[in-house]
């Protein structure tokens, strides 16, 4: 769908909906607007802006990702901060279904994805939207809504923005690496930072040109390969607890974490106080904080559950589907003790 902004009325009431000198004023504060955090990586410590829930800034992305860049298209080829599309649907591309051929797996990250996004470029990007019959006007406007969505000349992996024009920037990128691979017969998706190529052709005939290609392709915005976090595959591929071949299964490392619950919960005697103790000290693999309160662990149990529905296995034996169904099955009796348990502590108060 084509979208264009004609004159700066419709950008400052219809879009953004404020006036130039309010936004400029929460633009001197911009630095403070965020809050400044630090996570722990493999090869050290990663610096993550969040912007502010209680910022003006934060409604002024938040008025351009509704009521601009949400109208702008993207790839098919794109499956990451996509309203309706998931990582299983970026997986399900790839699944072999013919048992009498070998696929050839190779995932390919892009380093530092968001930081790579500079202001030039979005300026670049934006400008074919804007139709102001005056320049000035055109980048006017252009350099106020690049000074919204961006910090430090990039774009904050923790702004409301930054999904969606991640995904709009990328789109001229993701069509050339989808027109090359289909003159090679390869399949390919992109999951934000994660590229998933698959193809019957063997590495050695296709991963190299390819990944010469994609180089210079990811080259002309900016961006670059993270080599190290090079993944190839025959027949399968393990990627962030997911299995892809000839379907898609949970890894191992995903299958203890919901073993371990379970196993937890049982362990306390379904003793609902024992097992929120117990579960607080888990080392769940796929848990990025402690659950420390009753409401975070049922959050968390709901969390799980809807995504054990997600991903009820496909292409598998009936005894795998019933072990699956059972364990969904379980969690929402944990939960609903959960609940029950809550309820009966608020009518204690």
């Amino acid at each position: 769908m084509a979208f264009y902004i004609y004159h700066t009325e419709q950008f400052f009431q219809n879009i953004i909906r404020d006036s130039s000198a309010n936004i400029q004023a929460s633009l001197e504060e911009k630095e403070g607007s965020y809050e400044k955090f630090s996570i722990s990586k493999n090869s050290g410590t990663r610096t993550i802006y969040s912007i502010k829930s209680e910022s003006k800034l934060k409604k002024y992305q938040k008025n351009l990702l509704s009521n601009f860049f949400e109208y702008i298209n993207i790839s098919d080829q794109s499956y990451g901060f996509v309203k309706e599309r998931s990582y299983k649907d970026y997986l399900q591309p790839h699944i072999n279904n013919n048992l009498y051929k070998d696929r050839y797996y190779l995932r390919l990250d892009i380093k530092e994805f968001f930081e790579s996004i500079k202001r030039e470029t979005i300026k670049e990007e934006l400008s074919f939207y804007f139709r102001l019959k005056d320049s000035k006007q055109t980048e006017e406007i252009l350099k106020l809504v690049t000074d919204i969505v961006t910090l430090n000349d990039s774009i904050p992996q923790g702004a409301v923005t930054s999904p969606t024009l991640s995904n709009i920037i990328f789109r001229e990128l993701d069509v050339k690496i989808n027109a090359y691979c289909n003159q090679l017969g390869v399949v390919y998706t992109r999951y934000a930072d994660d590229m998933l190529f698959s193809s019957f052709r063997e590495h050695d005939k296709f991963a190299q040109p390819l990944i010469k290609v994609i180089y210079k392709i990811l080259k002309t915005k900016g961006f670059k390969l993270n080599y190290k976090k090079t993944i190839k595959g025959k027949n399968q591929i393990s990627l962030n607890g997911f299995i892809v071949g000839d379907n898609i299964r949970l890894s191992r490392k995903r299958k203890k974490d919901i073993n371990n619950i379970i196993f937890h919960y049982y362990k306390s005697g379904k003793n609902i106080e024992q097992f929120l103790n117990s579960l607080s000290e888990v080392d769940l693999i796929y848990r990025h904080k402690n659950i420390n309160s009753l409401g975070s662990l049922v959050n968390y149990l709901n969390g799980y559950r809807a995504f054990l529905i997600d991903w009820i296995p496909v292409n598998v034996s009936n005894d795998k589907i019933s072990k699956h169904s059972k364990n969904i099955d379980t969690i929402e009796q944990i939960v609903e003790r959960l609940e029950n348990f809550k309820n009966s502590i608020r009518k204690l108060k």
